[in-house]
């Protein structure tokens, strides 16, 4: 079977909490909430109480809770079999995680919250909540290209709005996939309604392409980081 678990953010307990990501957001931010160390040990009690294997741990989060997850798959490479970031950014400076992580990136190109191209939100409440600009999400398909160890040039295809770039000749496994979505907006793709500013989410079901991308990678429980 499959377990999920989604903890709520710092602050408010309607869904609308916020996560500490370094550069954003809100009070969680402000406050300095450790949200690392938390969900490393959220995964604890999960592997203890609930017996997950310890081998197909997966994180996965959208806009501030992408950012999150980016934080944790840094910090926590050795316990994760992968991650998946929906809109959301990397700040700059992050250090390179000490042994791979399959990762896949989703990002709508006309996100009016977490902007393609980085800088402070366009949305005035989302800016107000950042103390740093978001890096544009090509640097973040880079960094975890670099930290992946990948090699060659991905394979890219194109099917309507979404181009898909795939890095698989990485170190130890780490591939990394990346979804450009062209006429998405800030949301989950394939979840119904419009998403954010009313954008659309041009179609694809990020819950099932995570999911397969997720079921494709395990991580051998014991395994050390890697030096190359």
């Amino acid at each position: 079977g499959l377990v999920l678990v989604a903890p709520n953010g710092v602050g408010r307990r309607d869904g609308s909490g916020t996560w500490n990501a370094g550069g954003c957001c809100g009070e969680a931010m402000t406050s300095g909430s450790d949200d690392v160390r938390f969900v490393g040990a959220v995964l604890d009690d999960a592997i203890r109480k609930a017996r997950v294997d310890a081998g197909r741990v997966y994180v996965a989060g959208l806009s501030n809770g992408a950012m999150l997850t980016h934080r944790v798959a840094i910090a926590y490479p050795q316990r994760l079999a992968g991650a998946a970031v929906v809109a959301g950014a990397l700040f700059g400076g992050e250090p390179p995680p000490r042994m791979p992580v399959p990762i896949l990136i989703m990002h709508g190109m006309k996100d009016q919250v977490v902007g393609f191209d980085g800088g402070m939100s366009p949305t005035r409440m989302v800016a107000r909540a950042q103390s740093k600009p978001f890096e544009p999400v090509s640097r973040a398909v880079d960094f975890w290209r670099r930290a992946n160890g990948c090699g060659g040039a991905p394979d890219v295809t194109t099917r309507g709005d979404v181009t898909t770039e795939i890095s698989k000749n990485c170190v130890a496994g780490g591939e990394v996939r990346f979804y450009r979505l062209a006429s998405a907006g800030h949301g989950w793709p394939g979840a119904g309604g419009a998403g954010a500013a009313g954008q659309r989410d041009d179609g694809i079901d990020a819950t099932g392409v995570i999911w397969d991308f997720f079921k494709t990678h395990a991580r051998g429980v014991g395994q050390q980081p890697t030096t190359y």
